[in-house]
């Protein structure tokens, strides 16, 4: 089901997503041993087409990472918007 995918994916951030340091985006990677760990998952589980690029990829666009270059106005919105669910989750 969605909601166990959704679990299964934010169980291996710590159900918190992963901000990086990179101050450019040269410096930002195209995979990561998560992505790769996380590729060799899937495809036990019966996925397919997730290489670890496209796991990373998926990681982004999900928001379990948050790899645009510190200082910029997309890296700030994508920690605002997290605080905005952590503070939810506290609310209730």
């Amino acid at each position: 089901s969605a909601s166990a995918l959704d679990d299964f994916l934010w169980s291996h951030v710590g159900h918190a997503p992963i901000v990086t340091s990179a101050r450019s985006a040269r410096e930002l990677p195209t995979v990561t041993e998560l992505a790769k760990k996380l590729s060799v998952a899937l495809k036990k589980r019966g996925f397919s087409f997730v290489g670890p690029v496209m796991v990373y990829s998926l990681l982004q666009s999900c928001g379990l990472v948050n790899d645009h270059p510190v200082g910029t106005p997309e890296h700030d919105a994508a920690n605002a918007a997290w605080a905005q669910i952590v503070h939810a989750r506290n609310s209730s």
